[in-house]
């Protein structure tokens, strides 16, 4: 499967992955396999199919799995419930603490007055990191960011991880 050609919403990218193998977008269950995602999206920073990415973006976004708590919203404040990768909820069974490599001051939605409810890895030349970002984002203009794919699968594992 390919990226989509467009900048995409959380929510078109749960169809996406539901159509194609009937469960929403995976997330990341340890190490090796942020690795290999981390690479794979990096891969498409530098070398991306045919009319996968939007001319004009520096900056690419995947959607991966994890939804902010009710509880962890703006203004709530970070305490041991909702400090980091617990702030949020995971749908994928297989990734119940996911490995997310966090880029620095992130995630940031507690402390901002903002919806910052979804989580994606984000790449650009030179760096990667998870951050959290509003599910409804398509693309940042200023910061030349596309939300160009996501990630899932048949079946969670490094062999049947695709990017898409």
């Amino acid at each position: 499967a390919m990226a989509t050609g467009n900048c995409i919403n959380r929510t078109q990218a749960d169809a996406s992955c539901m159509s194609m193998y009937n469960r929403s977008v995976a997330g990341v269950a340890n190490e090796e396999e942020y690795e290999f995602l981390k690479n794979a999206a990096m891969n498409h920073l530098t070398n991306p199919s045919d009319y996968t990415v939007p001319p004009g973006y520096t900056r690419l976004g995947f959607w991966i799995d994890g939804m902010r708590k009710t509880e962890c919203k703006y203004s709530s404040t970070i305490g041991v419930s909702c400090n980091g990768t617990n702030e949020f909820y995971y749908n994928d069974s297989f990734a119940q603490t996911p490995a997310l490599d966090w880029n620095t001051g992130q995630p940031d939605g507690l402390s901002k007055r903002t919806n910052d409810d979804c989580v994606a890895l984000l790449v650009q030349t030179g760096k990667s990191g998870i951050e959290d970002i509003g599910c409804e984002v398509k693309e940042i203009t200023e910061s030349k960011l596309c939300m160009v794919g996501y990630f899932c699968g048949k079946s969670i594992g490094q062999d049947t991880w695709e990017l898409n």
